[in-house]
């Protein structure tokens, strides 16, 4: 029987799903994490293993889906047309450090899920959770395919379009168009002991497990439609690196070889034969190198242009993480921003605290936005023991009529 594995890491515990070929649960098991370090990860996951029941001959499949404790989701936009998923994904893991926060600890990044030429979106996963995950699958013999953020494939296991989902101190807000992810936002989780949010509603194969059924939705995604999810961390990420051949092979080549060489040497025939044969793979050999070369440089001239554009897409596009510190800084102590959303002209800003008024001064003596307002208005919402106001403001960039570096500008105003 061809079963697949579902494995669930959240902040506080793991959680395994056995699922049949026709995707029925055979057997779970949720065993508890006495930290949120990756050094407490390895005992819970082989605990868990050491339980699993597995077929006598058969190497099961591992799929393993990461929580928003130890996995980043970001929306890239205004990406260079680089056309390709394989050449933006190459371009996101050589660049990864100004997409995602590292905050001191090792990224590895997987794939990307397209939405159009210009907006994609991109996932990293912390280096030593990943290698704990590998050694614990390599260390019981299970064939671990991929590694994917829990936030991409919650919906194959609950109901409804938007789920809050809490994974240690980190709540995060997901929303779906169908089954394919087109909002995520996290936040710190303020009331620890809140009770599971109404919208987590398990889909029926999930009932089976009784009311906690919907705790193994990401297990249960990751089993079910993981292995296709395009932001999975697979292949040679994953693999174990191949050793050398072994010595009676080699030296079985060797011989080969010499044999070879000396039936050459003393038969005219042969010889001859092999320097026809030498000659006409030189040959083929030049024609496919020409046909390379040819080939190379269309590839060098595409690199060339997306190259350019990306330097002026550089240019032109401004330090989020500068204007982020100035936000901090000049924001009163009570209040934090949940949503930030920017353009080349200004953008939107959601934020919460006991005096909205107070946000918007605030706003005005940031360095990097020329003027802000209130957009829409503003609701007071309770967040966990406290009231505070909800709104929305929109800002228009300080320089907002040249999108260049500072000196650049100055020289464009001199010039004038």
């Amino acid at each position: 029987m061809t079963v697949r594995i579902g494995v669930g890491v959240a902040a506080d515990n793991v959680r395994v799903i056995l699922l049949s070929r026709d995707g029925e649960v055979r057997w779970h098991v949720e065993v508890p994490r006495h930290s949120t370090g990756p050094e407490s990860l390895g005992p819970a996951l082989r605990s868990s293993f050491a339980a699993l029941p597995r077929p006598r001959w058969a190497r099961p499949k591992v799929i393993v889906a990461l929580g928003p404790h130890c996995t980043q989701l970001r929306l890239l936009s205004e990406l260079p047309p680089l056309g390709k998923a394989v050449d933006v994904s190459r371009a996101v893991a050589e660049g990864y450090s100004r997409f995602f926060l590292r905050n001191g600890v090792p990224l590895i990044t997987g794939g990307v899920r397209m939405i159009d030429d210009r907006r994609a979106w991109a996932a990293a996963f912390e280096t030593p959770v990943v290698e704990t995950v590998i050694a614990c699958c390599r260390e019981w013999r299970l064939r671990l395919v991929a590694i994917v953020p829990s936030a991409a494939v919650l919906h194959a296991g609950l109901a409804g379009p938007q789920f809050l989902w809490d994974d240690g101190v980190v709540r995060s807000q997901i929303d779906y168009a169908g089954t394919i992810m087109s909002a995520f936002t996290r936040a710190p989780r303020l009331d620890e002991h809140s009770p599971p949010p109404d919208t987590l509603v398990p889909r029926e194969r999930l009932l089976a497990l009784g009311p906690s059924g919907w705790r193994f939705a990401d297990a249960f995604g990751a089993a079910a439609v993981g292995v296709r999810e395009p932001l999975r961390l697979h292949g040679a990420a994953l693999k174990i690196r191949e050793s050398r051949a072994p010595a009676w092979r080699r030296r079985i080549g060797i011989a080969a070889a010499v044999l070879t060489l000396a039936m050459a040497a003393f038969t005219p025939g042969a010889r001859a034969w092999r320097t026809e044969q030498l000659a006409e793979s030189e040959l083929r050999a030049r024609t496919a190198e020409q046909q390379r070369l040819a080939l190379t440089a269309k590839e060098l001239d595409r690199v060339t242009d997306a190259l350019a554009e990306g330097t002026v897409f550089l240019r032109h596009r401004r330090s989020h993480l500068t204007l982020l510190s100035s936000l901090t800084t000049a924001l009163p102590a009570d209040a934090w921003i949940t949503a930030i959303k920017t353009d080349s002209a200004g953008g939107h800003i959601v934020t919460f605290a006991s005096r909205a008024a107070a946000v918007l001064a605030a706003m005005d003596s940031v360095a990097e936005i020329g003027g802000a307002e209130l957009l829409g208005p503003v609701t007071r919402e309770v967040v966990g023991t406290r009231e505070a106001e909800r709104a929305t403001f929109r800002f228009r960039w300080d320089d907002g009529d040249c999108a260049l570096r500072a000196a650049q500008c100055a020289l464009s105003e001199e010039a004038r």
